[in-house]
């Protein structure tokens, strides 16, 4: 036998056994083992979904699951360059040194040639993997000269819309969506972007891919509608409120917009699309009217002598935090449509003709436009929240409103003037006295009590909602007599509220008895210049049983033998009258 042909027949047993190492030949000069895939219909590599990138060792590409891949190889100086297939067979070779794969079809050494080997995946398989190495040692090590992995798909889904593979997202208008790979081609929508302010476009951008992620056929057909009337839909900037259709011609992507069919009027529905007639997506939309409202609330009561200001400016409220000036009264501002959609960018302004002695100024936030959650402006408010602060002024020792309610206005898109709900600003002055009681003067054990602390200004008035019933310095001192466990204690930084009311639960004990509660507020005390002084709260609490004791049942004993008495002389009159 040659030495030729020796190490030929060395090679073939080196690549077919199970067991590695039994057999290390380094040559002088390796084979480089570089595979060139041949173009879909050439060479025998037909059924391309995608056609073969990357670079040495990282190569893939799709085929159908009836396809074929040619590979060319880079020829060697020896005998022992190798090719191997995991998921497929090895259909022909062409000038190959051995001449033909192993028994399995999965493997063929090609030595020092530049043979076209056709390779065919295995009915099921999902991929199939395609690997050259350049020496038999080289096998041996897992070092790959290169790869070709071949994702393996159904015939089936080729040209057919993939739901998956495709992407129907809102994003901000207006957004340039420049081929199918965008940035802003998601399938996640924009936040906020499907709610439409009055006036506006919306914007849904859409890619149409098949299952595995290629274009569709240019004639397919894009249809998008409205299901309601009100909403239009437009592919170039001409709106309908019909349903609109389009080829998908030589690029597969591009953007529905989206706006009202009837000026400043609002709406609601579902934009569905369509391919081929076919629905695979569909898409929520809030179209917002022109303002139609402007609700106040959560008005609360200003201190005495304080000029109230927004220290935040711009931000939307979504909690009781600080932001206006400290002790100063505040209330929040929302706009709505017709439907009852929250509105942002509709500038608010006082009607300063409500202005009286108490209430000389008030001031908005963000210059009086109205704030809605944005998903790029990081407010603090959530999707479908938002509103403004307001405050006002008070006069140094006046309380009250004034007299005259207040109220504020703007002008819709129809030149009419919309005025929110009459409101009052209240000013009041600091807590001058304050009194404690309990809601019942008995408990039984497991009662839940309640303790009431109740404040008023030198002019019998509730104090401003800021007032708190202790400071730092003054903490808040609540003697329990026994029996009584708080539920929630009480904290300096309790204020009254509105109502110049605090109150406090407990949990009532079981042991009866005769107690006294002690409620003092050093803060507002005569030592610092209020009138405010302890408060004995009595209470008592008595047990719930309903078993008759044996006094109860002598006492109803003995009132039973009086009545009977009294019958039998009433009897005995009766009888002597006779």
């Amino acid at each position: 036998m040659s030495t030729k042909t020796l190490r030929k027949r060395i090679a073939v047993v080196a690549v077919s056994a199970m067991g590695f190492g039994l057999l290390s030949v380094v040559p002088a000069n390796a084979s480089t083992g570089v595979m060139t895939v041949a173009a879909n219909g050439v060479s025998g590599t037909i059924g391309v979904i995608t056609a073969a990138s990357g670079s040495a060792g990282a190569q893939v590409m799709t085929i159908t699951s009836d396809g074929a891949v040619a590979v060319t190889m880079t020829a060697g100086t020896d005998l022992q360059a190798i090719l191997t297939v995991s998921g497929g067979t090895i259909q022909s070779a062409s000038d190959v040194t051995d001449g033909a794969p192993d028994a399995a079809r999965t493997s063929i050494v090609f030595g020092n040639t530049t043979p076209v080997i056709v390779l065919k995946p295995n009915a099921g398989v999902a991929s199939m993997v395609i690997t050259s190495y350049q020496t038999t040692a080289n096998y041996t090590a897992g070092t790959v000269a290169d790869k070709v992995t071949v994702t393996v798909k159904a015939a089936s889904t080729i040209g057919a819309l993939s739901a998956s593979n495709s992407e129907t997202n809102w994003v901000a208008y207006p957004t340039t969506i420049s081929n199918d790979a965008d940035s802003d081609l998601t399938n996640i929508d924009l936040a906020g972007a499907n709610i439409i302010a009055n006036g506006t476009v919306g914007q849904i951008a859409f890619s149409l891919n098949d299952g595995n992620g290629v274009d569709l056929p240019s004639t397919g057909v894009i249809s998008v509608v409205s299901s309601n009337p009100a909403i239009a839909v437009s592919f170039d900037g001409t709106f309908f409120n019909t349903e609109i259709a389009e080829a998908v011609g030589s690029t597969n992507y591009g953007s529905v917009y989206v706006a009202q069919a009837v000026a400043n009027t609002p709406a609601s529905g579902t934009i569905t699309f369509k391919y081929n007639g076919t629905t695979y997506a569909t898409k929520s939309v809030t179209m917002q009217g022109d303002i139609a409202s402007i609700t106040v609330s959560d008005i609360y009561t200003g201190k005495t002598g304080v000029s109230g200001a927004i220290t935040n400016q711009g931000s939307a409220i979504s909690s009781a935090a600080a932001t206006a000036t400290a002790d100063a009264g505040t209330f929040r501002v929302v706009a709505k449509d017709a439907a009852g959609n929250i509105l942002g960018g509709k500038t608010v302004s006082a009607d300063t003709t409500r202005y009286n002695n108490v209430v000389t100024a008030i001031t908005l936030s963000n210059s009086g436009a109205t704030i809605k959650f944005s998903a790029t402006a990081g407010l603090d408010a959530g999707a479908g929240t938002g509103s403004l602060l307001g405050t006002f002024s008070c006069p140094t020792s006046t309380e009250g409103t004034g007299g005259t309610k207040q109220r504020l206005k703007i002008t819709n898109a129809a030149l009419a003037t919309i005025y929110s709900n009459e409101f009052d600003l209240t000013c009041a002055g600091e807590p001058y006295t304050y009194t404690a009681s309990f809601d019942k003067a008995s408990y039984v054990p497991g009662d839940i009590a309640t303790l009431t602390i109740t404040a008023k200004t030198s002019t019998g008035k509730a104090p401003h909602s800021s007032a708190t019933t202790g400071t730092a310095t003054t903490a808040v001192g609540v003697t329990t007599g026994s029996q009584m466990t708080p539920v929630t204690a009480i904290a300096v930084t309790d204020t009254f509220g509105n109502s110049g009311v605090a109150t406090y639960k407990f949990v009532v004990g079981s042991t009866e008895g005769t107690y006294s509660m002690i409620v003092d507020l050093p803060k507002w005390s005569a030592a610092n210049g209020y009138a405010g002084a302890a408060q004995t709260v009595a209470y008592s609490v008595k047990g719930g049983s309903t078993d008759v004791t044996f006094t109860e049942v002598l006492k109803s004993v003995v009132a039973l033998i009086a009545s009977i008495n009294k019958q039998i002389q009433a009897l005995q009159k009766l009888i002597l009258r006779r």
